[in-house]
């Protein structure tokens, strides 16, 4: 069996941090009226701000980044038997992906469209798609490859919604880490393409 022995980002940690603090924050500031109790949310940003911890916001580079983290992690999760994990964020790898080519489209100091930048926080792989400007090069391509045609019909149907379905088969999950990843014809070897 594999094991998989990652040591966890910064920022996850402090997400922890932050949601661990969340009513002990909210206890100091309006019980104990050791603040004033106007903006509880703000309070605890500044708290939590002020242990050194830095907000930041995702680039494209980023992006890139967790498509290929999220694609590790789903092949660690599938080795170890967790279908349900591996198809999960197997799907969220194609996810940060179209999130990337989205990103690719915004030009530095271009205030960006807000209707765009509203419908890219979805985890619709067809709409990202959409977003992206994408969907007709990915139709030409099918004229060229056939697989990635097919591959794409399993990954399109993907939502984040799955992490609730206890019916995640071994072969749904290979299905989809198939189509993701696969090196000929794999829906994330086009997407890299496009970043």
């Amino acid at each position: 069996m594999v094991t998989c022995k990652r040591k966890l980002p910064k920022g996850v940690l402090s997400l922890f941090f932050l949601l661990y603090t969340i009513p002990t924050k909210l206890i100091d500031c309006c019980v104990n009226q050791r603040r004033s109790c106007l903006n509880p949310v703000r309070y605890i940003i500044d708290s939590f701000l002020s242990n050194g911890v830095k907000l930041q916001y995702m680039n494209k580079t980023d992006l890139e980044s967790l498509s290929s983290i999220r694609l590790v992690e789903a092949k660690c999760l599938f080795a170890n038997g967790l279908y349900h994990g591996a198809y999960y964020l197997c799907g969220y790898a194609v996810e940060c992906s179209l999130k990337a080519c989205i990103a690719k489209s915004f030009l530095m100091h271009e205030f960006p469209n807000k209707k765009v930048v509203n419908e890219s926080y979805s985890h619709d792989l067809a709409q990202l798609l959409r977003i992206a400007n994408l969907h007709q090069a990915l139709n030409n391509a099918f004229q060229a490859d056939p697989d990635l045609e097919i591959y794409w019909s399993t990954v399109k149907d993907w939502s984040e919604q799955y992490r609730y379905d206890n019916a995640i088969s071994d072969t749904m999950a290979a299905d989809l880490i198939t189509a993701a990843d696969d090196q000929n014809s794999g829906v994330l070897k086009w997407l890299r393409t496009h970043w």
